[in-house]
């Protein structure tokens, strides 16, 4: 088995400013050291344990919440989908990366927990992750451009128009 993680942000206004290097970091760390002490890798050696991240800031989660296990025997996967609380991640109190580490790791010993992961070897991942990524330029969010998403919708609307 192999482990993933993606993000997926519910409504176009919300998403952290975190860079896409860190979930990738998180999951290769899992892959490195979790997986093979726990013999998770060769558990099912062709499947994928998959942690999909969501939030939304419309829904007004204050709590985080990881959803029932969905297993695809087709496509030899074990999928856990988890809403990490948008409020609590965009909090000024600390930089969005603290908080968001705090809401993955809290999220990764909850889903571990299901294979016996002991929680020190994901705290140990889990500091050096943080050592490795604070104040390193290497791992900043690079804010990429973002569409006028009204702009698309007129032409859109526009070549629609034609077409009557």
């Amino acid at each position: 088995m192999k482990f993933t993680i993606s993000t997926i942000y519910a409504s176009p206004d919300c998403g952290f400013e975190i860079s896409s290097k860190i979930p990738k970091l998180i999951a290769e760390k899992v892959n490195q050291r979790i997986f093979p002490n726990y013999q998770l890798d060769t558990l099912k050696p062709a499947w994928t344990l998959s942690l999909m991240l969501a939030t939304d800031s419309d829904l007004g989660k204050t709590e985080r919440k990881i959803c029932e296990v969905e297993v695809f025997e087709k496509d030899k996967n074990e999928n856990y989908v988890a809403w990490i609380p948008y409020s609590a991640v965009v909090n000024k109190e600390k930089s969005q990366l603290e908080n968001y580490l705090k809401e993955v790791f809290e999220v990764l010993s909850v889903v571990l927990a299901n294979y016996q992961v002991d929680m020190k070897d994901l705290i140990s991942i889990k500091t050096e992750v943080q050592n490795l990524v604070m104040d390193n330029p290497n791992y900043a969010f690079k804010s990429k451009f973002k569409p006028n998403l009204n702009a698309i919708l007129e032409r859109v609307n526009d070549k629609h128009k034609v077409g009557m």
